[in-house]
């Protein structure tokens, strides 16, 4: 089977037997650049983490933003990380694969 390379970003991610993993773009039609409209679809109280601040403030901008929730090895434990790009997720939770901290930004 063939896969894109975003794909094969994707399944890395999932190395346990029940591994899942769920893509989703938000996008508010807020004037650009308010942060209420994105803010509000996205909040850290959801258990949703930004990447960094300046894919916040990104998808701020664009009043866009995506969301990549993945269960690595477990249905049990979840992360969730938002950016304004859907390569920034997979990067952030590549890190996370990488880091040895139950953290999704590999923050000590």
């Amino acid at each position: 089977m063939n896969f894109d390379p975003v794909e094969q970003e994707l399944l890395a991610l999932l190395p346990g037997q029940f591994s899942i993993a769920m893509v989703s773009v938000i996008k508010s039609n807020q004037v650009p650049g308010s942060a209420t409209g994105i803010m509000d679809l996205i909040a850290e109280d959801q258990g949703i983490t930004w990447v960094n601040d300046e894919e916040q403030k990104k998808a701020i901008s664009q009043q866009r933003a995506w969301v990549l929730l993945w269960y690595p090895t477990t249905t049990g434990v979840n992360l969730s990380v938002a950016a304004a790009s859907l390569q920034a997720c997979i990067d952030a939770a590549t890190a996370f694969g990488s880091t040895s901290a139950n953290d999704p930004l590999g923050t000590p």
